[in-house]
């Protein structure tokens, strides 16, 4: 029986259930996975609120809370990117992070600000919504699937669950990464894993399996992560269909990463964010408030 207190909702049981097929799958995509992924924050919250009983009625061990917490709270040791600073997990923007998100440029956000064309498919308005949620559903359920055809070509790396990061030197400056890649050997650089997942076959834009090409927003937005985390290059590897599969290295050029920095703010001018303390910021350029 339940103890009082502890709200058994769909959310969490979902959330949960979540987890733990995440973990499965990302323990097979080869990398230092385990536990975190899929939930978000405020369904650990939830958790965290009801301490042990929680986790014996959702059928967690405390030494697994503790982990997810451990795993949320900050990345690996060696997640420590030329210029990059931790924020928080995947869809920390989205929540306890929310407060800050206006004065800050996401990845996700660089194609349309730089004027850009989106290559997602487009859908008319009649579309059915289960239509609509299966292709979220399964474009995220790929995710590991992609980082596991990544992580093969990958034998310098480690490839890595990560979060929200911002550039040391420009804090409004955001990305989140699918996967961080650690050097594991001397000569090796940090990257950063990019996935795509199109419900269709890969389009003109993305060349031939032979000689693989990005559309120009999918590249922006690489280029922006790669740019945040002050990564030598990006890898997007994109599935269209279940079986159309391309990977493209994206070199970090710090010409072209400066160009869309301009174009990018020339869009959106950054004001500074009000609130808590502030991070010291170039002339010129905003401050934003700590996490």
């Amino acid at each position: 029986m339940a103890r009082r207190g502890i709200r058994r909702t769909p959310e969490l049981e979902e959330a949960v259930r979540r987890e733990a097929a995440a973990r499965r799958a990302d323990a097979a995509a080869k990398g230092a996975f385990a536990y975190a992924r899929s939930l978000r924050v405020r369904e650990v919250d939830q958790l965290a609120g009801g301490g042990t009983a929680a986790a014996r009625l959702l059928g967690l061990d405390t030494s697994t809370v503790s982990h997810i917490h451990r795993k949320l709270a900050a990345p690996g040791r060696d997640q420590q990117p030329p210029s990059g600073r931790f924020l928080g997990p995947r869809g920390a923007e989205h929540y306890e992070l929310y407060e800050h998100a206006d004065g800050a440029v996401h990845a996700s956000a660089v194609p349309r600000l730089a004027g850009l064309a989106s290559s997602a498919p487009e859908h008319t308005e009649d579309a059915e919504d289960t239509v609509r949620r299966a292709v979220l559903e399964w474009s995220e359920r790929l995710v590991p699937v992609l980082v596991a055809r990544a992580a093969e070509d990958l034998p310098h790396h480690r490839v890595e669950t990560t979060g929200l990061w911002a550039h040391r030197d420009r804090p409004w400056q955001w990305a989140t990464p699918e996967r961080l890649l650690v050097p594991a050997a001397e000569d090796s650089r940090y990257g950063v894993l990019e996935c795509v997942t199109l419900p269709e076959p890969l389009g003109a834009a993305w060349g031939t399996p032979a000689a693989p090409e990005l559309p120009e927003d999918i590249r922006a937005r690489a280029l922006w992560t790669a740019d945040t985390l002050g990564a030598g290059f990006a890898l997007v590897v994109a599935l269209g269909a279940g079986w159309d599969y391309r990977a493209v290295h994206v070199e970090h050029d710090p010409a072209q990463a400066a160009a869309l920095r301009e174009a990018v703010t020339a869009a959106k001018p950054l004001a500074s964010v009000s609130g808590g303390a502030h991070d010291a910021a170039p002339a010129g350029e905003p401050e934003r408030g700590k996490e």
